[in-house]
């Protein structure tokens, strides 16, 4: 779990960094990819970014495992 939240931070910091001194609306994708959105865990830290995404005018995947690895 430790490496998993290092892991996010550092993503959500690089999306805030490029964001804000970056070419932030012109193309970017971000892609969010959760182990599973029945745990509300995930579902709060999908929707924090989705709203971040949308009001910086970042185009937003989505991906659910549902709980399987290989997907």
């Amino acid at each position: 779990m430790k490496k998993f939240l290092q892991s996010l931070c550092g993503t959500l910091l690089f999306l805030a960094f490029y964001c804000a001194f970056g070419n932030a609306g012109e193309g970017l994708t971000f892609a969010w990819s959760s182990p599973n959105m029945s745990n509300q865990f995930q579902v709060t830290l999908r929707d924090c970014v989705k709203k971040y995404c949308e009001e910086a005018g970042i185009r937003m995947l989505e991906a659910d495992a549902r709980g399987d690895a290989p997907n």
